[in-house]
């Protein structure tokens, strides 16, 4: 039929990132068929991509409400209010899927992440354990169980969690972008430099690695090294806010290094 056409092309504009095209044609879809829960998912995941978190509330209430057996939908609810800054709601619906399938180890991340948003770091630790149990190999939880326990001031535990990451793939550049962070927190701007220049080797067209670079050296009053790492942030990431207000802090420096 029209709806399903409609569903059709608009999953395949979702594939190729052409997210515009493709809210148009499920917008389309329930249009034609206004019980088109698919269509209403999908578009609830669009917009939570594109950070709007309203449109996304709106489309995965609906979209519940027409098929409340729908795991999905209840999940991208909870991550659309955790988005919103609603995280105790995006909670309850974390916990409803997890009542009626409690395997899903990305159930368990999100929620562990949740509880770690709102500092309750036993919870957090539970549901990151659980979803590395049950899918050791991704590297996200890793990740995500690090930057608990390095917010807890667990420096040691956080290091020895990105190491296991490590094991598993060490061409992965969020992993040395933590490290780094860890390394940075402690003021070990050295270390922390070695590890984000790791990073930029693996991921050259990504702009965090420059700019934590440059901020780092910056701290180390190198001040030309910072400019060259913040510049070349600059030129892959344009009219980013961070790296502009860094750069400005160089030239400032540099500045009273000459008078």
């Amino acid at each position: 039929d029209f709806a399903r056409g409609h569903n059709n092309l608009a999953t395949i504009y979702k594939e190729l990132d052409e997210n515009d095209l493709a809210i148009v044609h499920f917008e389309k879809a329930i249009e034609l068929d206004d019980s088109y829960s698919r269509a209403m998912r999908n578009l609830g995941d669009i917009y939570l991509k594109k950070g709007n978190s309203v449109k996304a509330i709106y489309w995965l209430e609906r979209a519940t409400q027409t098929e409340p057996e729908s795991l999905y939908g209840w999940f991208w609810l909870g991550r659309a209010h955790v988005q919103n800054g609603e995280v105790k709601k995006g909670l309850q619906y974390y916990l409803k899927v997890l009542a009626q399938k409690p395997d899903l180890p990305q159930v368990h991340h999100h929620l562990g992440k949740a509880y770690f948003e709102i500092r309750d770091y036993t919870n957090a630790i539970k549901h990151v354990q659980l979803a590395l149990k049950k899918n050791p190999a991704i590297i996200p939880f890793y990740i995500t169980m690090s930057r608990i326990y390095a917010h807890m001031q667990q420096e040691t535990l956080a290091l020895a969690t990105l190491q296991d990451a490590l094991a598993i793939n060490r061409n992965i550049a969020a992993i040395y972008i933590e490290r780094g962070n860890i390394h940075k927190s402690g003021s070990r701007y050295e270390d922390a430099l070695k590890q984000y220049k790791l990073a930029t080797l693996i991921s050259p067209d990504d702009w965090q690695g420059y700019y934590k670079q440059g901020v780092v050296l910056y701290y180390l009053s190198r001040m030309e090294e910072a400019k060259e790492a913040l510049t070349k942030a600059n030129e892959i990431s344009l009219d980013n806010g961070m790296v502009f207000h860094f750069r400005g802090l160089v030239a400032l420096a540099e500045n009273d290094l000459k008078t």
